[in-house]
């Protein structure tokens, strides 16, 4: 979830091609749990950057 709302629904090992889809590529050896809360984390106040990532993740959700 970013932000309230949901951004990935399935299964575990398929979130890294998912994210890496959207744009938001894991690094070869990095732990992907980390990784995954690093692209959905949002700072608040909110900033135009973390809006603009909330779309594309949304887009994406739906999308897929």
């Amino acid at each position: 979830m970013a932000d309230g709302n949901i951004v990935y629904q399935g299964i575990a090992n398929r979130a890294p091609k998912y994210f890496g889809m959207l744009g938001f590529k894991l690094g070869k050896y990095s732990n992907p749990a980390d990784s995954f809360i690093k692209v959905v984390a949002i700072n608040y106040p909110k900033t135009d950057e973390d809006d603009k990532k909330i779309k594309v993740l949304m887009e994406g959700y739906y999308k897929f």
